[in-house]
C-alpha cells in the first residue's frame, strides 16, 4: 500500500487489499452524504443537529486514522460554541473532512482493480 495513504495505513495491516478497496469503496459514499450533511448543519448554525451529524460521522471514520478531525467532530459534538461558531473552525473541519475523502478516493484511483 502507499504510505501516503495515511488514514488506512492501520487498515492496510489487518485487510487484505481487496478487502481494504471494498471497504474504501463502501465508506466514501456515506462520507460524502454525512459531510454534506455537517456542512448544512453548521452553515445553519444548527447546533445540535451538528451535534448529531458529527456523532455520526465520527461512527463512520472510526476505523481510519483521522485524530484531528475526530478531535474537531468532538469540539461539535460536545457543544463548544465558543469554538465552533467561528467561521474559521467550520471552514477547517469541511476542509478536514474533503482531505480524508480525496485520500480515500486517491487510493481507490490507484488500487481498483
Amino acid at each position: 500500500m502507499n504510505t501516503e495513504y495515511t488514514s488506512i495505513q492501520d487498515l492496510g495491516a489487518i485487510l487484505t487489499p481487496t478487502q481494504l478497496v471494498k471497504f474504501v469503496q463502501k465508506a466514501v459514499p456515506d462520507l460524502k452524504l454525512r459531510k454534506s450533511s455537517l456542512e448544512l448543519a453548521l452553515e445553519k448554525q444548527q447546533w445540535q443537529v451538528a451535534a448529531e451529524q458529527a456523532h455520526s460521522f465520527k461512527s463512520s471514520i472510526g476505523l481510519l486514522s483521522c485524530g484531528n478531525l475526530t478531535a474537531s467532530l468532538n469540539l461539535i459534538e460536545a457543544g463548544e460554541l465558543g469554538v465552533i461558531e467561528p467561521i474559521e473552525f467550520r471552514e477547517s473541519v469541511m476542509i478536514q473532512c474533503q482531505q480524508l475523502i480525496d485520500d480515500l478516493e486517491g487510493y481507490l484511483s490507484e488500487n481498483q482493480p
